[in-house]
């Protein structure tokens, strides 16, 4: 990517108001290039996470909380100011500037074996599926389901769809 086109995808990232992925971008694309640069990128990401974690639990107050995302979405912008000419290469999951706002993935595996008593998969499937079906955010989720999952099976889904949320429907319990 270009200078211009990290440029334009940060800042669309921090006006949805995406620090991380703004962070993460930045960091990809400078990396081993600019000490200094990757080091201040670092900090940032180490002071939003503690400012999330600390709102989270209760420890900062919202007004806190927002300032503190809006000091980081300033230093973000300064940094885009001294970023390289060239950079790293960034990949994104679709190569497109519109992955920002791809759907966060529901991962539904399921395992029965053979030698345990019978599960209601399908029955347990379509509860989540009515239950998201009547939320407001359903938008937002894309439920993928693996059935007689594996380790294998289970590692290779986590690469391949990157889910948000994981749900494991087993015998085991």
């Amino acid at each position: 990517m270009k200078k211009s086109q990290i440029r334009h995808l940060v800042n669309q990232y921090i006006a949805e108001n995406k620090i991380h992925e703004a962070l993460d971008v930045l960091t990809t694309y400078a990396k081993g290039l600019d000490r200094y640069l990757e080091n201040e990128l670092l900090l940032q990401l180490a002071s939003l996470n503690r400012n999330s974690k600390d709102y989270n639990n209760n420890l900062i107050s919202r007004e806190d909380f927002n300032l503190a995302i809006a000091k980081t979405n300033y230093a973000v912008t300064q940094i885009l100011e001294r970023i390289p000419d060239k950079g790293n290469e960034v990949l994104l999951e679709n190569s497109t500037v519109e992955s920002a706002n791809t759907k966060q993935v529901i991962l539904f595996l399921t395992a029965n074996p053979t030698n345990t008593s019978s599960l209601r998969i399908d029955e347990e499937l379509r509860k989540v599926k009515d239950n998201l079906a009547q939320t407001t955010s359903r938008d937002s989720f894309q439920l993928v389901s693996e059935s007689a999952v594996r380790i294998a099976t289970i590692t290779g889904a986590m690469q391949k769809f990157k889910p948000a949320i994981v749900t494991l429907l087993d015998t085991l319990m």
